[in-house]
């Protein structure tokens, strides 16, 4: 198969290195490749239909899930889509400037596959964003029956709260938090800045641990966790599980049942080129 990311600023990205140890694992021989944009047209659209299908991340999650005609209730749910199954029909052309593909979310699933795989408790979550790997998570753990609270910048200014306040979700202005969580998930960027800062003392937030999304480098909040003795894991886990969920959506061989070894090796790639 012909895959691929779609991103901006993703010549750092493990997906390549990842997909090849998958197909290293099962056998199977696919072309995993890089599409880094700065933003969305007509010759990008054509690249992508060519593809058999591609993963899609920062900043173009939501923006795919509003260009794509046909979306899963996974990506339908968050807004967000991350995993895109291209559609041909028969001898049939797609529009000109028209992207063609079915929309899937695998973010959210995957968080909460790694969680359960590693016996990791979630039962009140505290979800630091409002972008769109943030509510694919917040969706995945609502489904599972967590409890769910948003610390943003500016809770009045944020469009589409409403349904997740339906759903039984709260949110908090950052430094504002209140409570004890049992995880903090990190669903922005400012994890992996080295001037960045946490909305407030994980010490006083956490009775559990706190999940960054981002990975592949050390950062201020893993930095400053380990200063204060709470537990910290970055995004590896969560990005071998959606990758593995991804997989599965395209039809290939599912090694869920190796992703702890998957998880492994790209942590030793990761520490190789440091």
């Amino acid at each position: 198969m012909e895959l691929a990311l779609l991103g901006r600023d993703i010549s750092l990205s493990f997906s390549p290195a990842l997909h090849a140890l998958f197909d290293s694992m099962s056998g199977e021989k696919n072309l995993y490749s890089l599409i880094d944009v700065g933003k969305l047209g007509r010759s990008v659209f054509e690249k992508l239909n060519l593809l058999d299908g591609y993963n899609v991340t920062s900043p173009y999650k939501c923006e795919m899930a509003s260009l794509l005609g046909c979306l899963d209730d996974s990506a339908l749910s968050c807004g967000a889509v991350n995993t895109v199954v291209t559609l041909r029909g028969k001898g049939e052309q797609p529009d000109e400037g028209e992207v063609r593909g079915k929309g899937y979310n695998t973010d959210g699933a995957g968080l909460c596959e790694y969680i359960r795989a590693s016996g990791k408790k979630a039962g009140r979550v505290l979800i630091i964003g409002f972008g769109g790997a943030a509510k694919a998570a917040a969706d995945a753990f609502l489904r599972s029956g967590s409890e769910v609270s948003f610390a943003v910048r500016n809770v009045a200014g944020i469009c589409g709260k409403e349904a997740y306040i339906k759903r039984g979700a709260a949110f908090f202005a950052l430094g504002n938090e209140s409570g004890k969580f049992d995880l903090l998930v990190n669903a922005t960027p400012v994890g992996r800045l080295t001037d960045g800062k946490l909305v407030s003392d994980p010490a006083l937030l956490m009775t559990g641990e706190v999940i960054d999304m981002n990975y592949g480098r050390e950062s201020f909040l893993s930095a400053q966790c380990r200063r204060l003795g709470v537990p910290y894991c970055d995004g590896i886990g969560m990005l071998v599980w959606q990758a593995i969920l991804s997989r599965r959506i395209w039809g290939l061989i599912d090694l869920g049942k190796r992703a702890d070894e998957a998880i492994h090796e790209i942590r030793r790639i990761w520490k190789d080129k440091k």
